[in-house]
This record gives C-alpha cells, structure tokens and sequence, in this order.
C-alpha cells in the first residue's frame, strides 16, 4: 500500500506545478488587455507635467527677469509647460497604442 501512495503524489505535484504555469500565463493575457492609460505610471504622468510646468517656470522668470516683466511671461511660459506636459503624455499613450497593435 505504501507503493501506491508513493506513485500517487508525483501526478499531484506534477498536477500542482500545471495550476501555477496556468495562473501565470493567465495573469499575463490580463495584463496585456490592460488599457493604454494604465500602463503609464502615475509617476510617470506626473514626472510629465511638473517637469513641464517647472521648465515653463523657471524659463518664464528668467525671461521676466531679463526683460522686467515679472509676472507676465512668468505666466504665459507656465500655460505652454501645462500644454507640453500633457502633448507628453498623449505622446507616450500613442506609442503604448502602436505597441499594442504590433504585438
């Protein structure tokens, strides 16, 4: 009887290692039908439009400095940070798209 309790317990571990390959491969077709914006981090959308806004800033004030208009261009280079960070992350939603499509 031992025999038989031995030979039963490879086909259950064999049968065990099928269930986790199954899972994983499930798991993975899941995160492939995952939509385009949740692929990008939040991070990185973040990262996107504070760089955006701080480069727009920070140029801005240089300019206002230079040409002693302080809050005008200040603002204006802000609005066009704004605009670039989120054309970035169209930019990037696109390209994530095209990946999509080629797979």
């Amino acid at each position: 009887m031992n025999i038989k309790k031995k030979r039963d317990i490879k086909p259950i571990e064999e049968l065990e290692e099928n269930i986790v390959k199954f899972n994983k491969k499930l798991l993975d077709k899941r995160n492939r039908g995952a939509t385009n914006i949740a692929k990008l981090t939040p991070f990185k959308v973040l990262v996107d439009l504070i760089s955006g806004i701080a480069v727009g800033g920070f140029l801005g004030y240089i300019l206002d400095a230079y040409w002693n208009t302080l809050p005008i261009m200040l603002f204006i280079c802000i609005i066009f940070g704004m605009i670039g960070g989120v054309y970035n992350i169209c930019k990037d939603l696109d390209a994530e798209e095209k990946k999509k499509e080629a797979k």
